[in-house]
């Protein structure tokens, strides 16, 4: 089915663009009978040029600022704590370290507790087959007086055991309980293997020099292993399943917070962020939490699903796209922290992407997509289009207002079709843009 176009051009767009967008029908206009397109984008505010900043240090701040968008609750805990560590911010870190106010035994999904402090704590994984407990708490005087009680009250038994300890890595606030979790309910301890020299509770090695994913099963769950160097040699980056009202979600973990001083650990660190990005991206990751709650807004969460429950929509869960935002927050502090270690090294900046289908979704005659991110309208950039269930696809150039078109050549798509568009990715000078989608069902007028 065919539908003639509007002649009517959104007004959210400036003038200035009107020209550019009708010249969108090089990417694919229409037939010599119907009217030029019309776009159907929201307005986009004009970016101001990139300054000129006065070191790398504080283009890669900025940058971490600019991913964050107009995300506050992104920007108040991502942003803000781990961007403390190159910027020094001394002050905030003691605030985080003195919080140990105790939060009472919370669950944040249907089959994930945690147990600790506002400071630090564990999460408790069950399954129909047993327990997989993630860090050890601080020593074992806090695993006799809530840790112990916890898996009591959970059900730990005989027949139901507590099977793996996983630890992030191997500092004490982490990894201080875990001889005593060990020796009363005997489960299999796990950490990296460049932070496992002299632990009493000798752990199982997850080799700290392989850089690729360590696939195990854990507790009953299937669990991938990322080997992440940095905080500590040792610090281990996982992702875990967990069940959100019946549905298996995928939660990441980051193995340490605090980033180094030193010029090789730097280095590693944001390596290993940099692949738990990639990582995240390929498993489909929409939710995190942080054995260090504040990091990452699991404290906020714990906060008020103690004080109203837990709500319809679970907060932890964010969803792929906006996970991948934060994870890339987290790159450019780490990146921020390397060329402050090592101003003698060029580190490129990671630039969020973000494509937009129009306001009212597709249409058979104009199935089109705007790029843009923080630095404005992205020119030039090669969108690929895909639908399901016809199985059409096609591949376009954004032009001067950032829409890529398919072009009105060989068969349309259908209008019972779903489109996904996808940008891949794409390295300029001095930075890199991330890879972003857009899906949205065909809409028929």
């Amino acid at each position: 089915m065919e539908y003639k176009r509007k002649k009517t051009m959104n007004m959210g767009l400036s003038a200035t663009l009107v020209g550019t967008m009708l010249l969108a029908t090089a990417c694919g206009g229409g037939s010599d009978d119907e009217e030029p397109v019309t776009d159907r984008f929201p307005l986009f505010q004009a970016v101001p040029a990139e300054p000129a900043y006065p070191t790398q240090y504080d283009r890669h701040l900025a940058a971490a600022s600019l991913n964050a968008g107009a995300d506050q609750e992104l920007k108040d805990t991502w942003l803000k704590y781990y961007c403390m560590y190159p910027e020094n911010n001394q002050t905030l870190r003691n605030q985080v370290r003195d919080d140990n106010a105790r939060l009472p035994v919370t669950q944040i999904f249907d089959d994930v507790w945690y147990v600790g402090s506002r400071y630090v704590g564990q999460f408790v994984f069950k399954s129909s087959t047993g327990f997989l407990l993630l860090d050890a708490l601080n020593n074992a005087a806090e695993v006799q007086q809530y840790a112990v009680p916890a898996l009591t009250t959970l059900g730990v038994t005989a027949s139901l055991p507590v099977k793996d300890l996983l630890l992030t890595h191997g500092h004490g606030d982490h990894d201080g309980g875990a001889l005593e979790l060990k020796t009363l309910y005997g489960p299999r301890v796990l950490l990296g293997s460049a932070d496992a020299a002299g632990k009493t509770y000798a752990p199982f090695v997850i080799d700290s020099n392989d850089p690729n994913p360590v696939r195990m099963t854990l507790g009953g769950r299937n669990v991938t292993l990322l080997s992440t160097p940095g905080h500590t040699p040792g610090s281990v980056t996982s992702i875990l399943p967990a069940l959100d009202k019946g549905k298996e979600v995928k939660i990441m973990v980051v193995g340490g917070s605090a980033m180094p001083s030193t010029i090789q650990q730097a280095n590693n660190y944001l390596d290993g962020v940099e692949r738990s990005y990639r990582l995240a991206k390929a498993e489909g990751v929409v939710a995190s939490v942080h054995p260090h709650p504040v990091f990452d807004g699991t404290q906020r969460n714990l906060v008020a699903i103690n004080a109203s429950g837990m709500p319809a929509s679970n907060p932890f869960v964010i969803g792929n796209e906006r996970l991948l935002r934060a994870t890339a927050i987290l790159r450019q502090c780490s990146a921020a922290n390397k060329v402050k270690v090592d101003a003698t090294v060029t580190v490129p900046v990671w630039r969020v992407t973000k494509l937009e289908l129009p306001t009212d979704g597709p249409r058979v005659n104009d199935v089109s997509a705007r790029m843009t991110s923080a630095w404005g309208l992205l020119a030039g950039k090669t969108v690929k289009f895909s639908a399901s269930p016809s199985g059409k696809s096609c591949t376009a150039t954004t032009n001067e207002a950032g829409i890529a078109r398919c072009a009105e050549t060989g068969d349309r798509f259908a209008t019972d079709d779903t489109v996904t568009a996808t940008f891949e990715g794409a390295e300029g000078s001095g930075f890199l843009e991330l890879p972003s989608t857009a899906t949205a069902k065909m809409q028929v007028r």
